[in-house]
């Protein structure tokens, strides 16, 4: 049995540095059971692993996703992280990092919902970007890239 982390989630600024910052969420985080409530609009950078609202590694994450900045993330989900992630999705912008072979997510992990408008940017190196529901745009920058989900591609063939 889990622990759950339910709430609505507030604006955060949250910013890592050198060496491993894992992973963080911008709003609850449940590692053993359901992360659920509304995001706030969170501003979150150079963190390898991150999700922009609610993250659960073995339940659900629900909730009305927040209008999200990501820059620096390896691996990027924008709203709802878990299994199922749901929800609607906020309006996120996400940024890789300078390592290749990203994967960014738009919105939720799962992709069973509603989406926000978000906009992805890959660095260098290949990277995978799924803009999920919505009217996604989707930038590869140098690299070969991987993109779906996206109503406009820049730099991906």
């Amino acid at each position: 049995m889990g622990t759950d982390a339910i709430g609505a989630g507030g604006e955060d600024t949250i910013i890592g540095g050198p060496g491993d910052d894992d992973r963080t969420s911008g709003d609850n985080i449940s590692l053993g059971g359901e992360a659920s409530g509304d995001g706030g609009d969170d501003v979150i950078s150079e963190v390898e692993r991150v999700t922009g609202d609610n993250f659960a590694l073995q339940g659900e994450a629900s909730g009305d996703g927040g209008d999200d900045d990501i820059t620096g993330a390896d691996n990027a989900v924008g709203d709802n992280n878990g299994t199922p992630g749901t929800g609607t999705g906020g309006n996120d912008t996400i940024v890789a990092s300078a390592q290749p072979n990203g994967v960014l997510i738009g919105d939720n992990s799962d992709g069973d919902s509603s989406g926000g408008d978000d906009h992805i940017f890959g660095l260098s190196g290949p990277d995978f970007l799924d803009g999920g529901p919505g009217t996604n745009e989707c930038d590869g920058g140098p690299g070969k890239d991987l993109a779906v989900n996206c109503e406009t591609l820049v730099a991906i063939p």
